[in-house]
């Protein structure tokens, strides 16, 4: 038998028409299909789409129930992100989270039905003991490359990573073996790690335990060698034991991290 399921769209409630089309349309960019109502009196019933996603907004008595809670896949949540920071929208202004499933923006409407917008996590890394491995290539000679790792840290450091991304206030690296590594948020700290190698322009290491059980660091160990007018730098995130291993899942998204340090280093 042919399939004959196509499509679910979703109908939620609202109130006001004006405050419906300023959210859905001059804020989160759905386009206004269409309205239908039976006559001048009656209620209405509105369709807005953008890209695959339909929804449906309906006026009826009956058609949903206010606080409704509604899951959108999106490929790129930091796009959205800062996509939504741009508007002129005060009544709203979503952080963007990681979670064990991805990274999801969340929004609510006028009529309080959140919108959670969900980007997958790429696969998940192999269950292994081996290290998580990355080779870049940054615009910089070694000593500035090893700058910005260090030093420049809290700044090409994506705050999603930290508990709070709201409060995050940056990373601090002690430029020493022995020095601490802490994540700050504007009302506590987090000790994350301790330097081992210091190395300037040559190597950088350090243990490493953000999401990670204090009683089980991983370590970050990162070389840098001169390519050209750049500068080749060589991460590994190691020290993966039977204790830990099930903390390497969380780790797939280095590479990511690692363009904005790659952007920062640029001149």
């Amino acid at each position: 038998m042919a399939e004959q399921l196509r499509q679910a769209i979703p109908i939620l409630r609202i109130f006001d028409l004006d405050k419906a089309r300023e959210f859905y349309v001059g804020y989160l960019g759905f386009a206004w299909d269409w309205e239908h109502r039976f006559d001048p009196e009656s209620p209405r019933y509105i369709q807005v789409s953008r890209d695959d996603v339909r929804l449906h907004l309906s006026e009826h008595h009956g058609d949903g129930t206010p606080g409704s809670a509604l899951l959108v896949s999106i490929a790129d949540a930091r796009a959205l992100h800062e996509e939504l920071q741009g508007h002129d929208y005060p009544m709203m202004n979503p952080g963007i989270e990681s979670e064990p499933w991805g990274l999801t923006v969340t929004v609510l409407d006028p009529f309080q039905n959140r919108i959670t917008f969900h980007e997958p996590r790429a696969e998940e890394l192999p269950d292994s003991l081996d290290p998580i491995r990355h080779t870049l290539t940054v615009a910089a000679a070694p000593a500035r490359a090893f700058e910005v790792f260090t030093a420049g840290m809290g700044e090409w450091w994506d705050p999603v990573y930290t508990p709070e991304a709201a409060s995050y206030a940056g990373i601090d690296v002690e430029p020493q073996v022995g020095g601490s590594v802490t994540l700050r948020h504007d009302d506590a700290e987090y000790p994350i790690g301790e330097v081992t190698v210091w190395e300037p322009g040559a190597r950088f290491a350090q243990t490493f335990t953000l999401a990670i059980d204090e009683d089980s660091p991983t370590t970050l160990d990162v070389r840098f060698t001169a390519d050209g007018d750049g500068t080749s730098v060589e991460f590994e995130h190691g020290g993966w034991v039977e204790a830990n291993r099930h903390c390497r899942r969380r780790f797939a998204d280095w590479s990511a991290l690692l363009e904005r340090y790659v952007e920062a280093a640029r001149p």
